[in-house]
């Protein structure tokens, strides 16, 4: 990553920068020996320990030498911003990793996010190696336990993702729906307050991990489906991205790949559904069709909605949720609390 200077315009990595990126690569190597080797079992208290301080010491290091760039937020400056955001957070994970093994892991993950981004998705190696760390690794994290497939998700289950809307998700009911559920942050943690929960999560790798989560975790009264929210039976191209949690069925930029996904109007499907008294939809474009799809269903339970809804699509959702009898309540960012008008 290079510098920023806070008298101009960002200097070129130079030549303590470049070692700095080659010492990294070699501990991380040296890591991934040691965590997944078949022998790893044998080092004794001791030996994990001394790598565990001795890494804990490289990282904390790195991490100092990013915090004295002094930053102005500009906007050519962001990017080193979130860089330590994420730095920080990692930091903190590697401590809540389930085993030693699982500690070591995350210890690796640090210093692979120490490298500029690029160099990581471009380099087969690197992009293998931080799959598989994120991939046999598990966290505890506020009393639930996760299995992650990209760093991202990170920042997901930490409890500053979305802290300013939390309150909103303070209510016990019946049913709650989560459309566009991803690995399961807001599934998970509100299974324990209600009844029972719908998962909808259309991309196969994403829909695997959130199976993963719901094992992990013991939770019975959840119900995963494979298929994505839409306003009419059909299967369509899944435009999958760089960061998972931003796959959508319209938004086709920073592609990785597509993938076809069955798609259904909630309205159609024969569940017992109870009674439905939360529905939260995050699905990165599409929610005018969610929400037109099960439009019969909202008239008949009246559920609180927490919703994205992104800039082009305000005018038509307010105009579809003021005419299914919903009255907006809240707002932050691009999310929005909806209650019905009583």
């Amino acid at each position: 990553m290079n510098n920023v200077s806070t008298t101009g315009p960002p200097r070129e990595a130079g030549t303590k920068e470049i070692l700095g990126y080659v010492l990294a690569i070699i501990i991380i190597l040296c890591l991934a020996f040691l965590g997944m080797s078949p022998k790893a079992g044998t080092f004794n208290g001791l030996d994990v320990f001394l790598v565990s301080l001795f890494l804990i010491l490289i990282v904390v290091f790195i991490d100092l030498r990013l915090r004295i760039i002094e930053m102005n937020k500009t906007p050519s400056q962001n990017r080193v911003i979130q860089k330590i955001t994420m730095q920080e957070l990692l930091v903190r994970t590697v401590f809540r990793g389930k085993t030693t093994s699982d500690k070591l892991n995350l210890l690796g993950l640090n210093l692979l996010c120490l490298l500029p981004r690029r160099y990581v998705y471009k380099n087969p190696t690197l992009k293998r190696l931080t799959s598989a760390l994120i991939e046999k690794t598990l966290i505890r994290e506020r009393g639930y336990t996760w299995n992650l497939n990209h760093p991202s998700q990170f920042h997901l289950i930490s409890g500053e993702h979305e802290k300013q809307i939390a309150p909103w998700f303070n209510m016990y009911g019946d049913t709650f729906i989560d459309i566009g559920s991803n690995l399961g942050k807001y599934t998970l943690t509100l299974s324990r307050r209600f009844g029972q929960v719908y998962s909808f999560e259309p991309c196969k790798d994403t829909y695997n991990l959130l199976c993963r989560n719901i094992k992990l975790n013991k939770c019975t009264n959840i119900y995963p489906l494979n298929i994505a929210g839409w306003d009419d039976r059909c299967s369509l191209p899944l435009f999958r991205r760089i960061t998972p949690g931003l796959n959508s069925l319209l938004l086709k930029d920073a592609l990785v790949g597509t993938e076809q996904v069955e798609c259904w109007p909630l309205d159609n499907m024969d569940l017992d559904w109870g009674k439905i008294d939360l529905v939260k939809v995050d699905v990165e474009g599409a929610e005018y069709q969610v929400i037109h799809g099960m439009s019969e269903l909202l008239m008949k339970h009246k559920p609180t909605l927490i919703i994205e809804i992104r800039p082009e699509n305000q005018v038509t959702m307010n105009k579809l949720l003021r005419g299914l009898g919903f009255h907006l309540a809240d707002k932050h960012d691009m999310n929005y609390l909806w209650r019905p008008i009583t």
